[in-house]
């Protein structure tokens, strides 16, 4: 198992960002198996008196994820007992699983047994549990779409279509950027974005109107559930933000509208910055 590291994010109270220990460099440490085991959370309340019960709700719950380990401290600059506090002490890191994913996990326990007792050279061998909150791995690499023109009108505005595709197999959430050009010579007074697929809209009403002659840029954070400017100016949503959803290869179609105080707008344009969520696989 290659690009098998733990590390990359900064440590909590010193900020010094870990450098990613290699789980799996066949010296020191070698990774026998990965077994992740992911579940979901589902909310039941019973019908009285008919055998059965409703479904309320449910969602994934984190994900727990055993690595079978053998440490040999035999290895040059290896010491058990510090590279598990590097990992115990390293609050929430990226477990990178292979060349393209990662999982943010946060070390949960181990269990471990001395193997060649007295023989002068230790050998361990144990699991190592992590906690993914998440629950998911998403791509090292991040996607993108766009730049998209939008067009812009008055009275119910001018739509634009266009479609996304999530290339991974769970719901992701994209971040959205308007930018809107000094060169736009009207005001814009609404935005509307829909995911037509899942019927989500999000409606964004300016008051005042964003100004004509002036570089805008307005950023929609699906994930955060906000939406800002350059200046961090925050701007009441009204409706759902749209996502990204499964299967993979899903081609989400979009409206994105357009209204502007007076004629017709020019140069607006729509990106979109999202990470492919996937199923934690060994």
């Amino acid at each position: 198992m290659s690009n098998f590291t733990f590390g990359g994010r900064a440590i909590p109270g010193s900020n010094v960002v870990m450098t990613p220990l290699d789980l799996n460099d066949k010296a020191a440490w070698t990774t026998l198996e990965f077994i992740p085991k992911p579940t979901v959370n589902i909310n039941t309340t019973r019908q009285n008196w008919r055998g059965q019960s409703s479904r309320l709700g449910g969602d994934s719950s984190p994900t727990k994820l055993d690595v079978k380990f053998v440490f040999n401290e035999q290895a040059a600059g290896h010491v058990f007992a510090l590279d598990q506090a590097k990992i115990s002490q390293a609050g929430e890191q990226w477990l990178t699983i292979n060349s393209t994913q990662r999982v943010l996990a946060e070390y949960l326990d181990i269990q471990q047994a001395l193997e060649r007792p007295g023989s002068g050279t230790k050998v361990i061998s144990g699991v190592i549990s992590f906690l993914a909150r998440k629950g998911y791995a998403e791509d090292i690499t991040a996607s993108s779409f766009g730049p998209q023109a939008l067009a812009g009108s008055t009275g119910a505005g001018s739509q634009t279509n266009f479609s996304i595709t999530n290339a991974g197999s769970i719901l992701t959430r994209p971040v959205f950027t308007i930018d809107i050009p000094v060169t736009n010579t009207v005001t814009i007074a609404q935005i509307k974005l829909q995911n037509t697929m899942s019927g989500e809209t999000l409606t964004i009403n300016f008051s005042p109107a964003l100004t004509a002659t002036t570089h805008w840029v307005i950023t929609i954070d699906t994930d955060a559930y906000t939406i800002t400017d350059a200046s961090a100016h925050a701007y009441d949503p009204v409706g759902s933000f749209p996502k990204l959803y499964p299967p993979a290869g899903t081609a989400n179609t979009f409206t994105a509208t357009v209204v502007t105080g007076s004629g017709t707008s020019t140069g607006i344009t729509l990106s979109a910055a999202f990470t492919n969520h996937w199923e934690v696989q060994s």
